[in-house]
C-alpha cells in the first residue's frame, strides 16, 4: 500500500506570538543596511559602492538566514560572500549585452538553486546569492566598475556577518525540530499504551494532537525545509512525515 503524503498544518485558533529572533533580525537589517548606505553614499560618495553595499546588506541579512552553530553561520556567510563575488563579476561582464545576460542567466540560476539541495543553509543563501547576479546583470556596467561593486558587496558581507554573529539570540540548546519529533513520538506511544489498557482519554488525544501541531509548526516555520542530500537531512524529513502520518491514523482510529 502506498503511503500518502499528508503533511499539513492546521491553523485554526492560531495566535501570532512575539518572536525575539525575528525582532533582532529586523533590527540588524535596519541598522546595517541604512548605516552602510549612509556611509557609502554621503561619506565615500561612490554610487557603485553605495548601491552594492545596500543591496548586499539586504541579501545577507534579509534574504538569507543561516542556522547552526557560530561556526556554521560563519562558513555559510563566507560561502555567500564568495559566491556573490563570482556572480557579481560575471554579471557585470555580460551586462553590456541584454541577449548575452539573458542567456547566461539560465545556467547561473539553475546552478545556484540546484546547489541548495546540499543542505538547508545552501538553500537559504540561494536567493541572496541571486541578488548579487540580478542587480549587476540588470544594470549595464563596465569591467572598470567591478572593483567598486566588490568593495560594496564585501562591506555588506563583513558587516552583515558580524551583526549576525554578535547580535543573535542564544541557542535554546539542541535541535528543536528533533526535540519536537521526539516529543510527538512519545505522545504517540502514550496513546497506544493507553489503547492497550482500555482506551486513551481525551487528554491523551489532545496532548498527541498538540505535539503534532508543534512539530509541523516548527517544520514549516521557515521557507527552507531542513532537507538536503545528506542522509541525516533526508532521515529527519522522512521522520516528520511518518510521525504526522501515524498521528493521523491514530486520530482516525479513535
Amino acid at each position: 500500500m502506498t503511503r500518502p503524503w499528508s503533511l499539513r498544518t492546521e491553523i485554526a485558533g492560531w495566535v501570532p506570538k512575539w518572536s525575539v529572533p525575528a525582532a533582532m533580525r529586523a533590527i540588524r537589517a535596519m541598522v546595517v543596511v541604512c548605516g552602510l548606505f549612509a556611509l557609502t553614499d554621503k561619506v565615500i560618495a561612490n554610487p557603485q559602492i553605495a548601491t552594492f553595499a545596500a543591496f548586499g546588506g539586504f541579501a545577507t541579512l534579509v534574504l538569507s538566514s543561516f542556522a547552526g552553530t557560530w561556526r556554521d553561520k560563519l562558513l555559510a556567510h563566507l560561502a555567500l560572500a564568495l559566491t556573490g563575488s563570482v556572480l557579481l563579476t560575471i554579471a557585470t561582464i555580460v551586462s553590456s549585452s541584454t541577449v548575452l545576460a539573458a542567456i547566461v542567466t539560465v545556467p547561473v540560476t539553475f546552478a545556484v538553486f540546484f546547489a541548495g539541495v546540499t543542505g538547508p543553509n545552501a538553500a537559504s543563501g540561494a536567493t541572496g546569492a541571486l541578488l548579487a547576479w540580478v542587480l549587476p546583470a540588470a544594470s549595464a556596467g563596465t569591467v572598470s566598475m567591478i572593483p567598486d561593486r566588490l568593495i560594496g558587496w564585501w562591506m555588506a558581507s563583513v558587516c552583515g556577518t558580524a551583526a549576525v554573529l554578535l547580535f543573535s539570540p542564544r541557542s535554546s540548546g539542541g535541535n528543536q525540530l528533533s526535540a519536537a519529533a521526539s516529543a510527538l513520538a512519545g505522545k504517540l506511544a502514550d496513546v497506544l499504551d493507553a489503547a492497550v489498557r482500555g482506551g486513551p482519554t481525551k487528554d491523551d488525544l489532545a496532548a498527541m494532537v498538540a505535539a503534532k501541531h508543534d512539530l509541523i509548526g516548527r517544520f514549516t516555520s521557515t521557507p527552507y525545509r531542513p532537507t538536503g542530500l545528506a542522509a541525516t537531512d533526508q532521515a529527519l524529513a522522512n521522520c516528520v512525515e511518518l510521525l504526522e502520518w501515524t498521528e493521523a491514523l491514530i486520530s482516525d482510529a479513535f
